[in-house]
């Protein structure tokens, strides 16, 4: 059987496709273990550069004959590609952070929660006693929708929103610095970005370049890279030091290919080969329809995303996958994140 592989983001560090390579090692374990007993063929289709990529590429793995789709992983896409996914009739797995991106044949393993991380940010804030926040949000369906979810969790705890700006991230350096300085002269107690990540590295080093150092959050995207810039920022994140289950595949793929990976990525691709193996484990039929019925008799899978004991499953009117403690609070030290708080 055929399993399509939707790239609307690359999933390489260097010369290595980690992606490709992590799905290739769980499906390869899944068959010496006898969990698989046919064949399965990953189809790549690479999408990315905009919704248009997209949708062309999931209608090509379509008619290719995948029963199974993986991707896409950025909500600017994931979210507008679900009617196209119930037109095909072809089950997906997304790993975006939006609960748009969910509907009859779209099923999520959400590496980050755009509701969620915005109520640990909160905590967060609370906690902190910071009572004026400015935000820089990328613009765009994930700022807006982070952004939402923000003030709301910030009029619950008495803060203020003292500047909310948007972020270009096509923009240069001195758009930036215009930013940043924006951000300054609404004298906050703190900066929470909101955005993809690399933009919110860019911020943070227009913000250094001012000289200012004041306590900066972010979601999940800040921190995929650890950098200089964002040394001593908080995010929230689904990678936790202490899983196990990360853990053991971590040295299962560094010893197998001697090669790095983003840890973020490794996860959510030890996650979607485990779910599509599962699924193909409880298909009632190798074919698209079967695949669905297999993935919504998923239960309890354990996860190598987020905190011990997240766990995967769905139902026939659930299709978010992630269960239990996903979301985590981390902090760049010396150029390590560092989980602060499960």
């Amino acid at each position: 059987m055929r399993i399509g592989r939707l790239l609307d983001h690359p999933t390489r560090h260097g010369d290595a496709d980690y992606g490709r390579l992590a799905l290739e090692l769980m499906l390869e374990s899944a068959t010496a273990d006898g969990l698989l007993d046919e064949p399965v063929e990953l189809v790549d289709e690479d999408a990315v550069g905009g919704i248009g990529r997209v949708v062309a590429g999931a209608r090509r793995l379509a008619g290719k004959g995948c029963a199974l789709i993986l991707g896409p992983s950025v909500t600017d896409f994931a979210v507008p590609i679900v009617p196209v996914l119930d037109e095909l009739r072809v089950p997906a797995i997304n790993w975006s952070g939006s609960g748009l991106a969910r509907g009859p044949w779209c099923f999520q393993l959400k590496v980050g929660s755009l509701p969620d991380e915005a109520g640990h940010l909160v905590r967060w804030i609370a906690e902190e006693r910071h009572h004026q926040v400015a935000i820089a949000r990328e613009r765009g369906p994930i700022g807006s929708e982070y952004g939402e979810w923000l003030r709301r969790g910030l009029a619950s705890v008495d803060a203020d929103v003292a500047a909310d700006l948007e972020l270009d991230p096509t923009s240069n350096e001195a758009t930036f610095a215009e930013v940043a300085d924006g951000l300054l002269s609404s004298s906050p107690s703190c900066v929470v970005y909101l955005g993809f990540g690399p933009s919110g590295v860019a911020l943070c080093r227009a913000l250094r370049g001012l000289g200012w150092h004041p306590p900066i959050a972010g979601n999940i995207g800040i921190g995929v890279r650890p950098s200089a810039e964002i040394e001593g920022v908080v995010f929230t994140d689904v990678i936790d030091e202490s899983n196990t289950v990360l853990r053991r595949f971590t040295e299962r793929f560094r010893s197998r290919y001697h090669v790095d990976a983003v840890p973020l990525g490794l996860a959510a691709s030890h996650d979607l080969a485990a779910t599509a193996i599962e699924a193909i484990r409880l298909a009632p039929e190798r074919d698209a329809a079967g695949m669905r019925a297999g993935l919504e008799a998923i239960r309890g899978l354990p996860a190598a995303c987020g905190a011990p004991g997240t766990a995967i499953g769905f139902a026939p009117w659930d299709r978010d996958g992630y269960k239990g403690p996903l979301v985590v609070l981390r902090q760049v030290r010396g150029g390590i994140p560092v989980t602060l708080r499960r």
